[in-house]
């Protein structure tokens, strides 16, 4: 009962170690898929990014272009500057002044002016001073102390036979710019960004006033590593692009800055990453949910596998001791008569391994079951099927035939003296340990034999030893 015991507990423990292996294997497996998916997931935002920026960027010097070259138009046709109010591009400067856009016409000593007559003094600025040397110029960041903003400034020069005469000034404050390139909605994803490697804000939008520079503005943020917003600004420095990673709000944000190709300009797309951020939640989620299917499909496999196998190993049980009672005599444990005949038989076809044939009962068995009972006589036959395997070797073959008569096969001896010192050790081990007596015939199997010959001559050698007085072996 113990080694059983011990068996089930060694099979449950080989059972829940694979049960373990397999969940190790499926938890090992998901993460490694998640972890693939988030890089790929992050590597395509940054694809994204740098997809927005590139077309941000484009956008930008398009727009600026287009000014450029509107001025140039209106500056072929426009009068020159002469202070009386007169002029042809009144009009223009007046439909044009609106907020955070507006158009100034100045003259050749510095003087621009503006909508209701508005003038002011820009002679000393350094955007001016290249208007004078005949290029188009963009200006730094200014400051519009009147408007309470800050803006930038494209010019283009008015010459008039080949003499510098003024100047058209485009002015855009920085948040009408940065709308410009965002459109109406500057919240969501893909919000651009224009700012100077100084860190001062060209295009913005609405939040971003609050802030000196960019720079600032990314010092309040959350970093995994604050040394990323160093790099940065040392990437920025050198004209490098770059990926800045920050939380802000408890959102994920993404940022890609690179050279805007126009003054010293940085052009930045910034996300606010819900996007994937979503996806990885519901990466996160299906993962799980595949994992726990998975597992629990590893686990009813391992369950089903276990039921088979030990409803094959009752099975298999079940037929064996099936087979077993069919081979076996129930009540000595030796062979029965139908499966001896069939070993016999087998053996005259192919073998003919087994050389001699005994064939024996109890003397006056009956009065044993009169005297003393049918369970002593069933203790008899026991006992004499136990000497017979006893004295018998394991190639040798016992079977009960019936009743009190047994059959014995001698596997491989054909001399007749080695065949009666057999028979004589069980006639002596029988009545000595026993207490009975018994007589036996025996009979040598020939190549030629049947099974009915060979029976029939030990059942004769068997008559004829009991004629001669019982407990005793005659051989025919």
């Amino acid at each position: 009962m113990g080694e059983r015991k011990k068996k089930i507990q060694i099979n449950s423990a080989v059972i829940l170690l694979v049960i373990i292996a397999l969940l190790s294997y499926f938890i090992f497996s998901f993460v490694q898929y998640y972890r693939e998916m988030d890089q790929k997931i992050a590597a395509q935002t940054k694809h994204d990014l740098q997809t927005t920026n590139d077309t941000a960027k484009a956008a930008l010097n398009s727009l600026l272009k287009d000014g450029k070259n509107w001025l140039e138009s209106l500056a072929v046709i426009c009068d020159i500057p002469d202070g009386t109010g007169k002029e042809n591009w009144w009009n223009v400067v007046k439909k044009f002044d609106t907020k955070g856009m507006k158009i100034g016409v100045a003259d050749s000593r510095g003087t621009i002016y503006y909508s209701s007559h508005k003038k002011m003094d820009i002679s000393g600025r350094q955007y001016y001073k290249v208007l004078k040397k005949q290029k188009s110029s963009i200006s730094k960041v200014l400051f519009d102390e009147e408007e309470g903003t800050e803006s930038i400034i494209i010019g283009v020069p008015m010459i008039k036979q080949g003499r510098f005469e003024g100047a058209i000034c485009l002015e855009y404050s920085t948040m009408e710019l940065g709308r410009l390139l965002n459109g109406k909605d500057t919240s969501g994803m893909g919000a651009v960004l224009v700012f100077t490697r100084k860190g001062r804000m060209v295009a913005s939008y609405e939040g971003m006033e609050k802030f000196p520079t960019m720079y600032d503005m990314l010092k309040t943020m959350k970093y995994d590593d604050p040394a990323q917003l160093h790099e940065m600004e040392a990437n920025v420095q050198k004209g490098s692009s770059g990926f800045l990673n920050y939380q802000n709000k408890g959102k994920l944000r993404m940022l890609y800055y690179e050279l805007a190709d126009i003054s010293d300009w940085i052009i930045c797309t910034l996300a606010v990453a819900e996007l994937y951020e979503g996806t990885l939640y519901s990466l996160k989620s299906e993962t799980f949910i595949l994992m726990t299917k998975g597992v629990l499909i590893t686990i009813q496999g391992v369950l089903i596998t276990i039921l088979l196998l030990f409803f094959s190993l009752q099975f298999f049980k079940i037929h064996r001791n099936e087979k077993r009672e069919n081979t076996k005599d129930v009540l000595t444990g030796v062979i029965n008569r139908k499966y001896f005949q069939k070993l016999l038989e087998k053996d005259l076809k192919r073998n003919k391994k087994y050389r001699a044939c005994f064939f024996l009962d109890v003397d006056d068995f009956k009065r044993i079951n009169d005297t003393y009972g049918h369970q002593k006589g069933d203790e008899v036959l026991t006992a004499v099927a136990r000497h017979l395997e006893k004295n018998l070797r394991e190639k040798d073959v016992v079977s009960r035939y019936g009743g009190d008569e047994f059959t014995c096969l001698i596997y491989g001896i054909t001399e007749k003296e080695k065949i009666r010192e057999i028979a004589g050790r069980i006639l002596r081990e029988v009545t000595g340990k026993v207490h009975v007596n018994i007589s036996m015939g025996i009979t040598l199997i020939q190549d030629n034999d049947s099974y009915e010959q060979i029976i029939e001559r030990a059942d004769g050698a068997l008559y004829e030893a009991k004629v001669r007085g019982k407990n005793q072996f005659m051989i025919l």
